[in-house]
């Protein structure tokens, strides 16, 4: 190593340091530097702001508030080097004290690698070992991420992404070791460079406490997302404006699984895009992992990443919502219970997702209360259900479902018994959806048929088309009371200018009941639909599920009554086939609609620009040049 001499100008740096260091101590041994001040000084100025190392003023008499080596700047082969030593300060009081011969403010040691533009390592340890626990505190509001690498009772390893105000965003590493002779955290900043864990623990002992288990097993879940998010983006997608995919991941909570002679735990968590999934109807993924008890050690028996989109405005229900329930002798499922609300009318649903073949499968999922007496309508109805298990002779219990309130202003009480058929539960009394005649025509194939026309329709073309799928005395059409056919008419024109790509497909049908009113066949029915919609800036992906009431007219099937549900809805995946520029592309190109989604190839040229090509490569149009198309088309 050779010495570099202070009055050389040789380092530029991309922050001034120690611009703002607070000083509070009453004499030059006792210099205190707050934490929030150091790490303003260490990281990068948003406006790029350089500072030659000379402008530090380390040797030239002035006060510092560093202590720094003799010989102001060092090379190695790791590239220019600083050292020194200084207090910090937590909240205007000193980070720890040391004992000697007497007890004094204990130091820190500070030390910075760099190049010739910038520094790009940064390590701030203790100078010694005390019982006293050395360590700093960022504010949370300034944390971004955090990442638990190691949790053990002598180690734990965190990372942390910060923010501070006209700041770039750094990564820094908390390492805390304990011992019997005191604990002491060290910290490294590393900048840009985000960091992956090295370490994740495998094991924890069988006489742990519950906190510790739950605190093992978050660590392992919460790492599994990351590890997952490296080679998929969980559906998610930002517009070009703002960049980058930014995700976030949360545990909503583990769950114990009283299993008979053994130990199981159930853990939750969500993850959604931090930025562009907070409207009402986005939804976060939802993940399940499953954990067993075996031979004193936990092993993971299900893990079922990215699994359902659950929840509203970005969030995902509550801890309690959630809930463990057996569902069979010694099977256990996970249930959860949603709220929907739409211009005065609210819906409960409840779901059950059970383990089956390494997936956590939606086993069942139906209404459970609704109430539209906000609504304003004439004719409100208001019912609720109890929910209760009885043993079969099956693999699963059977449920029985009591609702009893006001339907369309009538008093009713119903019970519906489901039983498990492999796959998922069904109502007993529509015969597992096959066909039930009333007057030969609310059968079930008829009633397919004209949901699946209905939905290929999407967009009317004329007022009179509305007729053809709805009743003259239409009850409800989703946040329309007793709406007129020119009412739905304009509503699905303003819909379909929004969204000008628009694909609906049925996914499944449930007759919930049929009956005779006033001369006329009526049948309710649950409907669960999967969508895609796109726009010129903007795509979505999800599904809906609407109730239905429909009559039959003069010999035709007609809706008199829509409404929905729930929604689960999440942004399409920019490489997804759903990508509504790829047609328009290929359109652009040859004059012809695509015929297949592998006609378009979707990649970034050397510029980082989004481009799409003729399979052949033969052509390529820039996303502008798509989008500008389609925009004048």
């Amino acid at each position: 190593m050779r010495r570099i001499k202070s009055t050389t100008k040789i380092l530029s740096l991309c922050f001034l340091f120690l611009a703002t260091i607070s000083l509070f101590a009453q004499d030059n041994a006792s210099r205190i530097i707050e934490v929030e001040d150091l790490m303003k000084s260490l990281a990068y100025n948003t406006d790029n702001t350089k500072v030659k190392i000379y402008d530090w003023k380390i040797e030239n008499g002035d006060a510092s508030l560093i202590e720094w080596d003799e010989g102001a700047v060092n090379f190695s082969e790791k590239g220019f080097e600083r050292k020194g030593e200084l207090y910090l300060g937590n909240h205007r009081k000193i980070t720890h004290h040391t004992v000697a011969d007497k007890v004094e403010n204990g130091k820190w040691e500070l030390y910075l690698i760099g190049d010739k533009e910038k520094i790009i390592y940064v390590e701030i340890k203790p100078n010694a070992i005390t019982q006293e626990k050395p360590a700093f505190d960022i504010n949370t509001i300034y944390i971004q991420d955090k990442i638990v690498c190691k949790d053990t009772p002598e180690n734990k390893i965190t990372f942390y992404s910060i923010k501070l105000p006209k700041k770039e965003l750094f990564w820094m590493e908390k390492n805390t070791t304990i011992s019997s002779k005191g604990s002491a955290s060290s910290y490294i900043i590393s900048y840009c460079q985000k960091p992956t864990c090295t370490y994740v623990p495998q094991t924890i002992a069988s006489t742990s406490s519950k906190d510790q288990i739950d605190r093992f097993l978050e660590n392992k879940i919460l790492n599994a997302l990351k590890q997952f998010e490296k080679t998929n983006t969980y559906g998610f997608t930002l517009t070009d404006d703002l960049g980058a995919i930014d995700l976030k991941h949360e545990l909503i909570g583990i769950y114990d699984i009283p299993y008979a002679g053994k130990h199981g735990k159930l853990g939750l968590a969500y993850t959604n895009a931090k930025r562009n999934n907070d409207c009402h109807a986005c939804s976060p993924r939802i993940s399940f992992f499953l954990f067993v008890m075996n031979d004193g050690q936990w092993g993971l028996e299900v893990s079922d990443i990215n699994a359902e989109s659950i929840g509203s405005w970005g969030n995902p229900p509550s801890k309690d919502a959630f809930k463990v329930i057996e569902i069979g002798k010694d099977i256990y499922g996970i249930a959860v219970d949603t709220s929907y609300g739409n211009q005065g009318c609210f819906s409960d649903d409840r779901t059950i997702y059970q383990p089956m073949n390494g997936k956590f499968q939606e086993i069942f999922s139906d209404e459970i209360a609704y109430d539209s007496t906000a609504s304003g309508t004439a004719t409100n109805s208001s019912w609720k259900s109890n929910f209760a298990f009885r043993q079969s002779n099956g693999y699963l219990y059977d449920i029985i479902m009591r609702s009893n309130g006001t339907k369309d202003g009538v008093s009713f009480k119903k019970e519906t018994i489901y039983k498990f058929d492999g796959t998922k539960y069904y109502s007993s009394s529509v015969q597992n959806n096959s066909e039930v005649n009333v007057n030969n025509i609310l059968t079930y194939s008829n009633i397919k048929s004209f949901i699946d026309n209905l939905l290929q329709s999407n967009c009317f073309r004329h007022e009179q088309d509305v007729s053809i799928y709805y009743t003259d005395n239409v009850k409800r059409f989703f946040s329309f009371t007793n709406p007129t056919h020119k009412m739905i008419y304009d509503d699905n024109v303003k819909y379909c200018r929004r969204w000008p790509q628009i694909n609906y497909t049925l996914q499944s049908l449930q007759i919930i009941e049929q009956y005779n009113k006033n001369s006329k066949s009526y049948a309710d029915i649950t409907i669960d639909i999967g969508f895609y919609v796109a726009n010129r800036s903007k795509e979505r992906r999800g599904t809906s599920r609407q109730h239905m009431t429909l009559v039959v007219e003069n010999g035709k099937i007609k809706v008199e009554s829509a409404s929905a549900q729930s929604i689960k809805s999440t942004p399409a995946a920019q490489n997804d086939a759903g990508d509504y520029l790829k047609n328009y592309a290929h359109e652009l190109m040859t004059g012809r609609s695509m015929s297949n989604q592998n006609d378009i190839i979707v990649k970034y040229n050397s510029k980082g620009i989004k481009i799409y090509c003729l399979s052949n490569m033969k052509m390529c149009k820039t996303e502008a040049e798509v989008k500008d198309y389609f925009k004048n088309r």
